[in-house]
């Protein structure tokens, strides 16, 4: 989720989406660098490992292996982004109760 959207996504949540201590509790003030840090060292680093996703450090890219994409039907995918929009959403809502 790039900066932008995170940071929108905070501001109408109206309060941190992450314990205090956590680096995106307050991800205005997170550098680039700190950020990407997060994103490859912790819970994606296994899907780097058995080759779900890619990382292209020079470009600032991460994606989902474009061979698991190609063995998917449509509804696959379809189901697929719309689970990922729904877990977006229950992690936002569960932070507001």
């Amino acid at each position: 989720m790039p900066r932008e959207t995170w940071l929108q996504v905070c501001s109408v949540a109206g309060e941190p989406l992450e314990q205090d201590s956590s680096l995106m509790a307050h991800p205005a003030k997170a550098s680039d660098h700190a950020v990407k840090r997060l994103i490859i060292d912790s819970p994606l680093e296994r899907f780097l490992i058995k080759n779900f996703m890619q990382y292209f450090p020079e470009e600032g890219v991460l994606q989902i292996a474009p061979q698991l994409w190609k063995e998917l039907h449509y509804y696959e995918v379809v189901d697929a982004l719309k689970s990922a929009d729904e877990q977006i959403s229950y992690y936002i809502t569960r932070h507001r109760r």
